[in-house]
């Protein structure tokens, strides 16, 4: 497809035709405007990869200016939506936004709803913003004629591909792309990441830059690992002694890490606890805690805001702020390119720029890390995976037995290879096939590619740096700060478990558990307090209860809990209740029992009341058995065996008030053992 011009005099130079080439446009009218924006030039955004020069050039408001209909995938819905909702503003036309809610669209949109916004002809030409998980549900609607009545653009094409490992729907939206005619499809990005699918190499790529260059002011700090969050501090103090009004974003890809900064900071009294937000994906939101936030408009939330890969590319912040890109090359997932750290900077799209840009980083110190592989070994390594597991699958499948579990052990699989970033396959639920990831071998060649050029020497990074034309300024930094890793499991336990404490220390009625219960926000361990105090409060001293309740459910070994809830249930079941007297019956008061005997009998009784539960140990029986009693070992006398005396039920000294019924139900019992 031909270029279809709007003002030759903004280009410089044209080398494009029907197999891509370069397009150079003249980046201002007049020494006071803006650079010019694509808008200004052409008529139509071309078919196939677009690579831009730098971001802010305004592709996206050109294929909604553009007289033909147009899907328009964004990565993340802020984006989407904003977009959708300005430019319905401006052009006095629907821009249909298609995603989760946001402050500009409260509701989602439905198939019905996006079918008859296709179907208005009232709408000149159908503008469809959608996020790339709505992308299915927008194809869908339309039906086949989309692939003849629509053009395809994703936007930041190159966060698809470096994020697939965490969004399956960032494959699909290739997928589906592939499927549109060749003159229907683009793909744009200001970071030029080569694809290694067979079927996108041959796609007419064209690649449009300014004829000046816009250049950064950076400080690079280099950086001991140990040191790197130390730094970080550091360096966010230097800001806000400078400049104390200011907002602040760190982007780093780790949101343990950037936990583990901004719990510093707060402890270290830098800045209240409503300055901090970390922005990141939502299945990051557990790890992230009472720091997660999400990007409601064009304007960061926080004073110092911390943001993951979720949030590199795709949005547009229109205020001045101090940038800290953080690049810890201990893991693969952390490691930043100078062409992520250029899209990065370009977040900021006001007209004098970022107030300060800073770089730190460490470099690869592992010998194991720095091995150098070529795309063709990648590629090959893929296709061994991809071998190796429908060797499993197609054997698994032979037996109904194994033919069960064979879904499980595919996905454990592909868990495992995802926890080393070394997946290059993937599950399609629709051909229920497994098949080679495309997208997640060209974020792991990207990757080893950046480590080895990159990050083997402190001066590399600058140097690639100055060579693109930017001002930079190095420094080597020992930092003084230990900044200590939050244990983010234990952490977030423990202010769930506190607050749900709270809750019920408010001596709540039976209705309001019972409806706060029925909401479905509770995490899984308030849920299971909530639970349990409900089933046992009219049995056991609340006080004691919830007091036990705290101490138990904060550990980081879940068994405590459980086990608890074990020896309360026990001891507040009613004499007669079948459970409790058969363990009475084996296990009588003052009876001396070897670890033998003890193990015999719990396999007699719990075979008896077909009770799933091994005791496969000595240290298992005795374990099992101080649940429910409170036991005293007799050592071992003149070659005797050592015995246990039965003393006493209740070993945890339960409060008890009363028992329950005579009439329990023996499964919700054993469910918990």
């Amino acid at each position: 497809m031909s270029i279809k011009f709007r003002d030759e005099k903004l280009i410089k130079s044209n080398n494009t035709n029907e197999t891509g080439g370069v397009l150079e446009i003249i980046r201002n009218k007049t020494p006071k405007s803006q650079s010019t924006k694509l808008s200004q030039v052409l008529e139509f955004i071309p078919a196939g990869i677009v690579q831009k020069d730098e971001t802010g050039m305004g592709a996206t408001t050109l294929e909604l200016q553009s007289l033909r209909n147009s899907i328009i995938v964004e990565p993340i819905k802020i984006t989407a939506s904003s977009k959708a909702h300005s430019h319905s503003l401006k052009s006095g036309e629907l821009v249909l936004y298609v995603g989760s809610e946001t402050k500009f669209h409260n509701k989602k949109v439905t198939k019905k709803q996006i079918k008859e916004y296709v179907n208005n002809p009232n709408i000149s030409y159908k503008k469809i913003m959608v996020v790339a998980d709505s992308l299915s549900k927008v194809i869908e609607a339309i039906g086949p004629n989309v692939y003849k009545d629509f053009f395809l653009m994703i936007d930041e094409v190159d966060s698809f591909q470096m994020d697939s490992n965490f969004r399956r729907s960032m494959e699909e939206c290739i997928d589906f792309y592939k499927e549109f005619p060749d003159d229907k499809r683009c793909m744009l990005s200001a970071t030029n990441i080569p694809f290694s699918d067979p079927k996108l190499l041959s796609e007419i790529t064209t690649k449009i830059s300014y004829d000046t260059v816009c250049p950064r002011n950076i400080l690079v700090i280099n950086s001991l690992t140990n040191q790197l969050w130390g730094n970080v501090v550091e360096r966010v103090k230097e800001i806000l002694q400078s400049d104390s009004s200011a907002k602040i974003m760190v982007a780093y890809n780790s949101v343990s890490g950037a936990r583990s900064i901004a719990e510093f900071l707060l402890k270290d009294n830098v800045c209240n606890k409503s300055d901090l937000k970390i922005l990141c994906s939502v299945n990051s939101k557990e790890n992230a805690g009472e720091f997660f936030t999400e990007l409601q408009s064009d304007t960061l939330p926080g004073k110092i805001n911390f943001v993951t890969s979720a949030y590199f590319t795709g949005f547009d912040l229109n205020e001045p702020y101090h940038l800290i890109s953080v690049s810890g090359n201990k893991s693969i997932v952390h490691t930043l390119s100078d062409k992520r750290l250029k899209q990065i900077a370009g977040r900021c799209r006001v007209e004098n720029g970022l107030l300060s840009e800073t770089i730190i980083h460490d470099i690869v110190d592992n010998i194991e890390n720095t091995i150098s592989y070529s795309a063709e070994e990648i590629i090959n390594s893929a296709n061994i995976q991809l071998k190796a597991l429908k060797c499993l699958e197609d054997n698994f499948k032979k037996t109904p037995l194994l033919g069960r579990i064979q879904m499980y052990v595919t996905k454990q699989l592909l868990k495992s290879l995802d926890e080393i970033n070394s997946r290059f396959i993937v599950y399609d639920k629709i051909t229920d096939e497994s098949r080679l990831s495309y997208l997640n071998i060209d974020s792991y060649i990207e990757n080893n590619t950046v480590r080895n050029e990159l990050y083997q020497e402190y001066d590399k990074l600058s140097n690639v740096l100055k060579e693109a034309g930017h001002t930079v300024s190095t420094e080597g930094r020992i930092s003084s700060i230990v900044v200590d890793k939050v244990d983010v499991d234990t952490a977030d336990k423990k202010q769930k478990v506190e607050e749900v404490i709270s809750f019920l220390r408010d001596n709540p009625s039976d209705n309001e558990i019972i409806e706060r219960l029925e909401t479905g926000k509770n995490s899984p361990i308030q849920k299971k307090i909530l639970k349990h105090f409900y089933s046992l409060k009219n049995y056991i001293d609340e006080g004691q209860l919830l007091d036990l309740f705290e101490d138990a459910a904060v550990k980081r070994d879940a068994k405590q809990f459980d086990n608890l809830i074990k020896s309360a249930e026990f001891v507040t079941m009613a004499p007669g209740d079948i459970y409790k007297a058969r363990m009475n019956k084996y296990f009588l008061i003052g009876k001396e029992l070897t670890v033998e005997k003890i193990m015999d009998l719990f396999k007699i009784m719990y075979g008896e009341q077909h009770i799933p539960v091994g005791i496969d140990s000595s240290t298992t029986a005795i374990r099992q058995l101080k649940l429910f009693y409170d036991v005293k070992k007799i050592k071992a006398v003149n070659g005797n065996p050592a015995k246990y005396k039965i003393v006493s039920e209740n070993p945890k000294k339960f409060k008890v008030n009363a028992t329950k019924p005579e009439l329990e139900d023996l499964g919700k019992f054993s469910n918990i053992i």
